[in-house]
């Protein structure tokens, strides 16, 4: 690895987001750690051989099974175009989808260690299920908007990771916690290289029902290569 890369670290503090620089979601003792470059590297075990992947994230809130929703900032205002909207003291049910079949061997988010069981798996796809909780998090602030890290550990790969930018609101606060597009799904386009226990995210594309988008990222656009939590800012 580059050793002129910048690290940037996740900082914890349970309980409360947005203490950390430009605002972070995490809830677990220790720090996760992620290069400003395009790969995550992580797991055990050698990868076979070269291969590329598709990871599929969907989120929806429990019980309802209700979507979340995004809103579109433009460019240059905060990290990302493009941002999620959770609410406080919600469980949210994060499923993960791989193309063609993986094996998860385990999720974190924001810091917390989540359970994921395999729901499904043929020849073709393998799909998981996990549940992420917000309670005890503080709103987020006017103008503000924090960093919910994802790291999926996949066998025979290695650490899948993304970074969600979220704007956090109150549970009753649904006037604004579901205006926007609705967010149908994330999808990474990930590859691997042979011998090495890293997985490179090649593109992330954010899917809007009868929005589809494969291009660079515009300001209208909501697909950009790489992930965005690796940019220098």
């Amino acid at each position: 690895m580059d050793p002129t890369r910048r690290r940037s670290t996740v900082s914890i503090e349970a309980g409360r987001i947005g203490s950390a620089p430009r605002g972070s979601i995490s809830a677990a003792a220790g720090s996760v750690v992620l290069t400003d470059g395009e790969v995550c590297g992580g797991g055990s075990g050698t990868l076979p051989k070269s291969s590329t992947f598709k990871v599929t994230l969907s989120i929806r809130r429990e019980p309802s099974g209700s979507p979340v929703y995004c809103k579109m900032d433009g460019r240059g205002r905060f990290k990302q175009s493009k941002t999620v909207k959770l609410a406080t003291d919600s469980i949210y049910r994060v499923d993960v989808s791989f193309k063609p079949p993986r094996i998860l061997r385990s999720l974190a988010i924001g810091g917390q260690d989540t359970l994921a069981r395999e729901r499904t798996r043929d020849g073709t796809a393998s799909a998981y299920s996990g549940h992420y909780s917000t309670k005890g998090l503080t709103p987020s602030g006017k103008g503000q908007r924090e960093d919910l890290h994802i790291q999926m550990r996949v066998r025979e790969a290695g650490d899948v990771c993304t970074c969600l930018q979220v704007k956090v609101y109150r549970a009753d606060d649904q006037q604004h916690s579901e205006w926007g597009n609705r967010l149908h799904c994330i999808e990474l386009d990930c590859s691997t290289a042979r011998g090495e226990r890293a997985v490179t995210v090649n593109r992330e594309t954010y899917r809007l029902p009868q929005l589809k988008c494969n291009t660079p990222e515009k300001e209208n656009n909501i697909s950009t290569s790489g992930s965005p939590c690796r940019r220098h800012t």
